[in-house]
């Protein structure tokens, strides 16, 4: 992955952005298939903003145009716009609210697709409880599609498969609450439990499983 992004003040407290990526993605062995070739490359080109207009509003907002294509010209590519934004919203001196979304195109390897589409959004709520404490809670939800009839299988049995065949889309859901302790002004460390669900077209793929991550930041 390569990335170049550079900012240009274009008001005091607003930031332009421009970011261009490039992407390569190669299989170490070939496909057993012949004629097909899984390998495949992307290239991003976004443009945004950094604002920060007072002390209780800052965020970005960044769009643009992602254009995937695999090495095989016979499969379908990606070519379309992506974006994500954030805005945060101080309500008070001890609380914030976060609020995010995103529309991105991943490589997959799902049959017969090269890309999925994951579109989302979410918000977070952190209150400070003491001078270096803070606790959270927040909710996510999001929608994965992929564009052309696939296939998929789990294992059900020893040599027994199940396998379904068709258009598939997952929808996911997160709950969370935590709390985090900042180490200094750029390190925090925490907890954070929480409910990951996915309903799916695929009912044998539907999942609900519960959360534990500890969490380590640091800002440079």
């Amino acid at each position: 992955v390569i990335t170049v992004s550079g900012t240009n003040g274009i008001l005091p407290k607003t930031d332009f952005l421009m970011e261009w990526e490039g992407r390569r993605i190669d299989y170490d062995t070939e496909s057993p298939i012949p004629g097909e070739d899984d390998d495949s490359s992307s290239r991003r080109f976004s443009v945004g903003f950094l604002f920060d207009p007072s002390a209780f509003i800052k965020g970005s907002l960044k769009v643009g145009i992602l254009r995937l294509e695999p090495d095989n010209r016979a499969e379908d590519g990606y070519d379309g716009p992506v974006g994500e934004a954030v805005l945060l919203y101080r309500l008070t001196g001890l609380t914030t609210l976060e609020m995010r979304g995103q529309r991105q195109a991943f490589f997959t390897t799902a049959v017969n697709n090269v890309y999925l589409l994951d579109q989302g959004y979410g918000a977070t709520l952190t209150q400070a409880v003491a001078d270096r404490v803070a606790a959270e809670i927040g909710i996510d939800r999001g929608k994965v599609t992929f564009p052309n009839e696939t296939q998929t299988c789990i294992t059900v049995g020893l040599n027994e498969f199940e396998c379904e065949t068709g258009m598939r889309t997952d929808w996911i859901r997160a709950f969370f609450a935590g709390a985090y302790f900042r180490m200094s002004n750029l390190s925090r460390v925490g907890l954070r439990v929480g409910q990951w669900e996915r309903d799916s077209t695929f009912e044998f793929l539907n999942r609900h499983r519960m959360t534990v991550q500890v969490i380590y930041s640091y800002n440079f």
